[in-house]
């Protein structure tokens, strides 16, 4: 019964703290939309927002339905059980929580899953940086063809618009193995751009 009651403690702390901290810390980058805030769901490909944080300390993803509060947010994010989320989050907001330390396997999983979330956000910051270049470069090649003398004098880059264009789609592709060879496409016929 003790055991028990420190357990709904922990629980109970972690709904004091604001949802929106909780998934700060945790590498969600929000975006403020009337009283709701939106992220990017780290559950699934999302290039669109679509996990929704509500005021009632709540959130909901409208990609792949994955739903709850802050501890199941947690504990989604790092695999890990309910009660090793709640502590987690109590640890990490300095809250107190019974003073038994994390299992070694419980440890190695939680940091495991950092930098493996720390991992995908800096390859989605590249591919977005790659795209964003190869997208301005498509348009400054097409709107300086005007005459004949223009794509003769362009000649490599006008033969090099399929590859420009496909390696484009895939960069945006929901398909991350797609998207990771487009990188690497990217990286290896356009590496005077990226």
């Amino acid at each position: 019964m003790h055991s028990i009651a420190r357990s709904h403690d922990v629980f109970q702390l972690t709904r004091e703290i604001p949802l929106t901290d909780v998934a700060r810390r945790y590498g969600l980058e929000l975006r403020r939309a009337g009283s709701r805030w939106l992220t990017r769901c780290p559950f699934h490909q999302d290039n669109n927002p679509s996990l929704v944080l509500f005021p009632d300390g709540r959130w909901r993803c409208f990609g792949c339905q994955a739903h709850g509060d802050a501890t199941d947010l947690v504990s989604r994010l790092f695999n890990l059980r309910p009660i090793e989320a709640a502590r987690q989050i109590c640890r990490d907001f300095g809250l107190p929580v019974n003073n038994r330390p994390l299992s070694s396997e419980t440890r190695r999983k939680t940091e495991e899953a950092a930098r493996q979330r720390e991992i995908e956000q800096a390859f989605k910051a590249d591919l977005e940086r790659i795209r964003q270049r190869l997208a301005m470069l498509h348009r400054c090649i097409f709107r300086s063809l005007r005459t004949p003398e223009d794509y003769k004098r362009l000649s490599r880059l006008v033969h090099a618009q399929p590859l420009l264009e496909y390696v484009l789609d895939e960069l945006t592709s929901r398909d991350p193995a797609r998207q990771v060879e487009a990188w690497r496409y990217a990286r290896r016929w356009f590496p005077w751009v990226v």
